[in-house]
């Protein structure tokens, strides 16, 4: 397994100040949020691209989130989403990342008038989006939400359902050990949905809100996840997301889990 580094705290910041972290940390793996003040370009990925030839390291890319919603019922509002997605593969590419990581979607004000419209739309954009990523060669993992009821995919059997309507050809999972926290399903995960995991986001919380806090400084049990690591023979990588103390984040981390 190995431990990369979000670049989610630097959101606000300047794009400078992701080229100049990742010469800084010390790390061979990013994992680019491509939204906010990060928000991906040709030029951006241009330079992403040169620092990753000159350091020997490597890429995963995270998905605009703000604003974008899958599983939009508003059809116009979906096709916007999906260029956008769209977009972000192609920067993906040509940074030549390893993974895309993208995000399920949301209920909306019409969800009460057509129950599990949401589910089926997420799964009409996921299909488009596995055409995109196999065009472009670069696969994609679609991630479990924290416990707000306005997200779908929030625990193991929101998986179950949406694998059962996706198909057997449906993108595998990243695990976010820190929204799990909040829906107390890590274990069900790992018991559930365990051969679709192949990829981590790791960081802490009180097991309420998803804060994003240093690995060690919340309720996660970094034992038991490590114990579950290790016995399903996981052989990805795990991606921090910490926003706060992220130097002790990376020491924590490879403490815990390698």
């Amino acid at each position: 397994m190995r431990v990369g580094v979000s670049s989610l705290h630097l959101i606000g910041r300047p794009f400078s100040s992701l080229l100049e972290a990742i010469q800084t940390y010390g790390t061979d793996l990013w994992e680019i949020v491509d939204d906010d003040t990060l928000t991906l370009n040709d030029e951006r990925a241009g330079e992403l691209l040169d620092l990753k030839r000159s350091l020997g390291i490597e890429y995963t890319v995270h998905a605009p989130f703000a604003d974008i919603n899958i599983a939009a019922v508003n059809e116009s509002f979906r096709r916007m989403t999906i260029e956008r997605l769209t977009q972000s593969l192609k920067y993906a590419r040509k940074m030549e990342a390893k993974l895309w990581v993208f995000h399920p979607g949301t209920y909306s004000g019409l969800s009460f008038f057509y129950p599990q419209r949401d589910m089926e739309t997420c799964v009409a954009s996921v299909k488009e989006l596995s055409k995109v990523a196999e065009l472009v060669n670069v696969p994609i993992v679609i991630e479990n939400m924290p416990a707000l009821i306005m997200f779908l995919l929030r625990g193991a059997d929101d998986f179950r359902l949406f694998y059962q309507l996706a198909g057997s050809n449906a993108p595998d999972m990243v695990l976010d050990i820190g929204h799990a926290n909040t829906t107390n399903e890590i274990e069900g995960f790992f018991d559930r949905q365990g051969e679709r995991i192949v990829h981590l986001h790791i960081h802490d919380n009180d097991g309420k809100v998803d804060s994003h806090n240093r690995i060690g400084d919340g309720t996660v049990p970094w034992k038991v996840v490590a114990s579950r690591l290790s016995k399903s023979g996981f052989n990805g990588s795990a991606i921090i997301e910490s926003v706060r103390g992220l130097p002790e984040s990376i020491r924590s981390a490879r403490q815990l889990l390698l």
